[in-house]
C-alpha cells in the first residue's frame, strides 16, 4: 500500500480476462451475466445455491448425533459400591503428599462400602506396630470422598 499525504493509494494491478470474454462489469461489480440486465432490460438473479437443504439436514443429523451420545451413557452412572482397595491407593497417596513420605503408608479399608453421599467408614493406616484409624466420608454419590487421621 502506498501512502501520498496521508491518503491510501492501492497500485492497480492488470487482470487477465479470458479470451472474447467482456472485462466489463454489471451494476454493483457483478460481472455480465450474473445480475445483469437481461435482453428484455429486465434484471436476471443469479441462480441461487441450493445451501439451505443440506445445511438442515447436516445440522439435524449432528442434533441426533449428540441425542444418540447423551442417551446411549457417556454419563453413566457411577458404580453403587466403593472398592476398598482403590479407597486405600487414594488414602495412601494423599497421607504420602500429605506428610512427605518417601514412599505410600500401608492402609487398609473394608473390601467394599456402600456408594452414599455423608457415608463414614474407617480404614487402618499400619504404621509399625501402632495402628491408626482413619475416617472416611463420601461426600457425593459418584465416589468422591475425603479422610482424615485420628
Amino acid at each position: 500500500m502506498l501512502y501520498d499525504r496521508g491518503v491510501a493509494t492501492i497500485p492497480t494491478m492488470p487482470v487477465d480476462v479470458a479470451p472474447g470474454a467482456s472485462d466489463t462489469f454489471a451494476p454493483f461489480g457483478c460481472p455480465m451475466g450474473h445480475g445483469a440486465p437481461a435482453a428484455d432490460g429486465t434484471p436476471t438473479r443469479p441462480r441461487r445455491r441450493g445451501y439451505f437443504v443440506p445445511g438442515l439436514i447436516a445440522l439435524v443429523a449432528m442434533l441426533a448425533g449428540g441425542a444418540a451420545l447423551n442417551i446411549g451413557g457417556l454419563d453413566h452412572a457411577s458404580p453403587s459400591r466403593l472398592a476398598g482397595s482403590d479407597v486405600a491407593t487414594f488414602v495412601a497417596q494423599g497421607i504420602q503428599a500429605d506428610r512427605g513420605l518417601a514412599s505410600p503408608p500401608a492402609i487398609s479399608c473394608p473390601s467394599s462400602e456402600p456408594d452414599r453421599a455423608g457415608f463414614t467408614f474407617a480404614c487402618v493406616w499400619h504404621r509399625g506396630a501402632q495402628d491408626v484409624a482413619i475416617r472416611v466420608t463420601e461426600t457425593t454419590r459418584t465416589g468422591q470422598f475425603r479422610f482424615s487421621v485420628s
